[in-house]
């Protein structure tokens, strides 16, 4: 149908050196864009670009040897320009200077994800007389606990609201909610105080087509279905995860199902395979059209616009864009008549992911779905030969139940490789039964929920939804069942010590070396790099004292199963981060009060690992801040004006917190005491907010 495409085609192929550098490019972009985060080292983007340009025109001469290498360096230069020009080029706002207590906003309305009893809007352009005028015009993400006002995209509201800039880690190898939202261009979050008033009512752009197909798509199926079905089935059709309970959130999880309710690859070969197949179908039931038409691209054709809006629908995730541009790649193919490879759709969607956004590198949802599909490619090459030694020696129908039996376990087993050194860094959390879940689970989800996910999509326009709902409902009935069966095992769940950020990367690298390895060599030094990173966790030991940022949660380790709370509640947001690094059981001091801790509203004292150390909560209390034998000295107010009669002791204030971020210590014993907080790596990064002209007592060390 296009011979020009398939002659251009022909004439872009290039040796084998280059095609086996050209597989592994997204590879080296990641390393690129981790060593900048590691180092904030970078070349200016065009040398970079030049380096690589040189190094493909050598490579096309026949210096294939040299010319590999130069295009490793150039691919790893441009990955580090990259996320350099992201990160201080492109037009993104510093977060939030401070926090604001119940100020009147003003706001244009940007998204609106809706959950039980309240929605989360984002709000851009925000302006208000209370604001820093280096705050004005900023993105913030706000929590709206009402239903009486529901916006849409597009309007100018007023809310009052507190708000404040995004977390910091709240512990070494702690989620940084600085960066998450960042990159995502959000300087701020908050809780709204007041009920929303609209100012200005926006006509519907283009770009917010898609949010009342959404609206009305969840509204139909929480009429339809009970809780928690409905929840699920709403984030497998929408995307939108927050009508989710938490007790099915938490049952997914740890029986290794949460994959399920990403819409990827599954949902959108369903939904682009079944509009190609039937519409080639009906194309080919008219003999007209038949005979003078090409059936087959046109029904990729329309197969791909189709996959394209279900993304958009399900408000265009990660996984669904790789989904999507994998497929796309099928179809393109199709349309050109050329023969399509899994690897190069791969590649394509990797690498275009990673040049539009390198912060992509540290997103989970990219971490898990690439890695996962990778892997499972990788497998079913080596698998191919197996495959067709089965089909030939058994019959159809017994090779076929053997085969699907056998892959869904080998497919399940090399995604659970692939995935769990990211599941370990990210959520400390191990989940030993993930094969016997998939086992179950996976073909409910292929040969019920999924093609009437797809039914129900089609009957919608024409009302008859509810066909294709129930037969959902009760699909989903049974994947919740599993799912909350594998939970009831014992030892469903094991919490295991984070690894960092370094450790993960050579992780994987072992996990794609171990899958490609043809000799027994590599497949030993793929081995020892996937298992040595992981006991990294087993050699770090964990702090002693931890202090939250604005100084409203404090905790000290009483053993290596228990912490205690001297200060906040298990509901408090750094605490809640604490125990899901940490693990163990966690007690307060209200509680289960200790011996060793003399506790009272203004503050508590205390032995801990030969150290004296003092807690003062209130700046009212008359107490002498500090004694003459204080070792450490840790105050939730300012205490700059207070003389301190230890003047060796370490001194931890609310100007330390907040210019350096949330604090911990090792206190070894006969040793002077280790020091880390949030700002002490990585201070250069703009979402850090790490203030060096504030005093920082916490470093007039020992």
């Amino acid at each position: 149908m296009f011979p020009h495409v398939k002659s251009y085609s022909d004439a872009l192929r290039t040796p084998r050196s280059w095609q086996t550098i050209s597989t592994s490019a997204p590879l080296w972009l990641a390393f690129g864009i981790a060593f900048y985060y590691a180092t904030a080292w970078a070349i200016p983007w065009g040398i970079a670009f030049a380096l690589l340009g040189l190094s493909i025109w050598w490579v096309q001469g026949g210096h294939s040897a040299r010319g590999q290498w130069g295009i490793i360096v150039g691919l790893l230069c441009i990955g580090a320009s990259l996320a350099h020009h992201e990160i201080y080029d492109s037009p993104h706002h510093a977060p939030l200077s401070r926090h604001y207590r119940h100020v009147l906003l003003e706001g244009t309305v940007d998204e609106i994800a809706h959950a039980d009893g309240k929605i989360r809007v984002l709000l851009n352009d925000v302006t208000s007389a209370a604001l820093h005028h280096d705050d004005q015009h900023t993105r913030i993400r706000i929590t709206i606990r009402t239903r009486r006002i529901i916006p849409r995209e597009g309007d100018r509201i007023s809310v009052r609201a507190t708000v404040f800039p995004p977390s910091r880690p709240a512990l070494p190898n702690g989620f940084d909610f600085g960066q998450f939202f960042y990159a995502r261009m959000i300087d701020g979050v908050g809780y709204a105080t007041s009920t929303i008033s609209i100012i200005t009512e926006a006509p519907p752009a283009p770009w917010y087509a898609m949010t009342p197909w959404r609206t009305r798509i969840n509204a139909a199926i929480m009429q339809r279905l009970p809780q928690p079905e409905a929840g699920v089935t709403a984030t497998l059709i929408t995307g939108e995860r927050l009508l989710i309970t938490k007790e099915v959130q938490r049952s997914m999880s740890v029986s290794g199902l949460a994959h399920i309710l990403a819409i990827s690859g599954m949902h959108m070969v369903m939904i682009s395979g079944s509009v190609f197949f039937l519409l080639r179908y009906a194309i080919a039931c008219i003999p007209y059209l038949a005979l003078r038409i090409p059936i087959i691209p046109i029904a990729a054709f329309f197969a791909c616009v189709c996959g394209a809006g279900y993304m958009m629908l399900a408000g265009a995730p990660v996984p669904a864009i790789r989904a999507f541009i994998m497929i796309g790649f099928v179809f393109f193919a199709i349309i050109v008549q050329r023969e399509s490879h899994s690897i190069r759709a791969w590649v394509l969607a990797a690498t275009g992911m990673l040049l539009y956004s390198p912060a992509l590198l540290f997103d989970i949802s990219f971490q898990l779905s690439f890695m996962a599909v990778l892997a499972l490619m990788l497998t079913y090459r080596r698998m191919r030969p197996w495959h067709h030694k089965v089909r030939a020696t058994m019959p159809s129908l017994v090779s076929m139940v053997v085969l699907y039996v056998a892959e869904l376990m080998i497919s399940s087993f090399v995604a659970m490789l692939a995935t769990t050194p990211i599941i370990m860094h990210h959520f400390n959390q191990l989940t030993p039964y993930t094969i016997l879940a998939n086992l179950l689970a996976l073909p409910l989800m292929s040969f019920v929920i999924v093609p009437m996910c797809a039914l129900t999509l089609i009957l919608m326009p024409f009302g008859l939804a509810h066909y294709g709902l129930d037969g959902i409902g009760l699909g989903m009935h049974w994947l919740i069942a599993i799912a909350q069966w594998i939970e009831g095992f014992e030892h469903a769940a094991l919490y295991v010590p984070s690894m960092s950020a370094w450790c993960l990367a050579l992780t994987l690298t072992g996990v794609v070396l171990l899958l490609r390895a043809t000799q027994r060599r590599t497949a030993i030094i793929a081995l020892v790099l996937i298992i040595l990173p992981m006991l990294e966790g087993t050699l770090h030991t964990p702090p002693d004292l931890l202090i939250a940022e604005d100084g409203w949660a404090i905790a000290v380790r009483e053993d290596e199963q228990q912490w205690r709370l001297l200060r906040g509640t298990l509901r408090n947001f750094h605490v809640e981060q604490w125990q899901t690094r940490l693990g163990g059981r966690w007690i307060t001091q209200k509680d289960d009060p200790s011996d060793l801790w003399t506790c009272s509203k203004t503050g508590c004292d205390g032995l801990w690992h030969q150290q004296r150390i003092r807690l003062r909560f209130d700046y009212k209390d008359k107490a002498p801040l500090c004694l003459p034998d204080s070792d450490i000295v840790i105050s939730s107010f300012y205490s700059d004006r207070w003389r301190c009669a230890s003047p060796h002791a370490l001194r931890i204030d609310r100007s330390a917190l907040e210019a350096q971020g949330a604090h911990a210590l090792w206190l070894p014993t006969g040793r002077a005491p280790r020091l880390w907080y949030a700002c002490l790596e990585g201070n250069h990064w703009p979402w850090m907010r790490c203030h060096k002209t504030i005093t920082n007592i916490a470093l007039q060390q020992k």
